[in-house]
């Protein structure tokens, strides 16, 4: 796992987010977060997704029903249980020129 203080980048990163972003990109974003806090989030509210990665299934003896229960879990993960994120700036991440004015007049300083 890297440190910021093994990052070399000081330059501000921008990540376009929206309610499709779930799962390994909320992932990918805490990563991002543990490496520099240079990182700007900017759209819509993601979905959120929980400390529970993996579901088995087991068919009941009766066969009346479906048995569901995780087995995989996130220990120790900076974003709590189904915690999404928010955008620091809401911009319609479907609004191209809208983006690329916000991100090229650096509306982000």
């Amino acid at each position: 796992m890297y440190t910021s203080l093994l990052n070399p980048v000081k330059a501000k990163i921008i990540v376009i987010i929206d309610e499709k972003n779930v799962s390994s990109t909320l992932d990918f974003i805490d990563e991002l977060k543990i490496m520099t806090q240079n990182i700007i989030l900017i759209g819509k509210t993601t979905k959120a997704d929980r400390l529970y990665m993996e579901l088995r299934t087991v068919e009941l003896p009766s066969k009346l029903g479906i048995f569901s229960f995780p087995i995989k879990v996130y220990r120790n993960r900076n974003r709590g249980d189904n915690i999404p994120y928010i955008p620091d700036f809401e911009i319609d991440p479907k609004n191209t020129a809208k983006l690329k004015d916000f991100i090229l007049n650096k509306n982000y300083d």
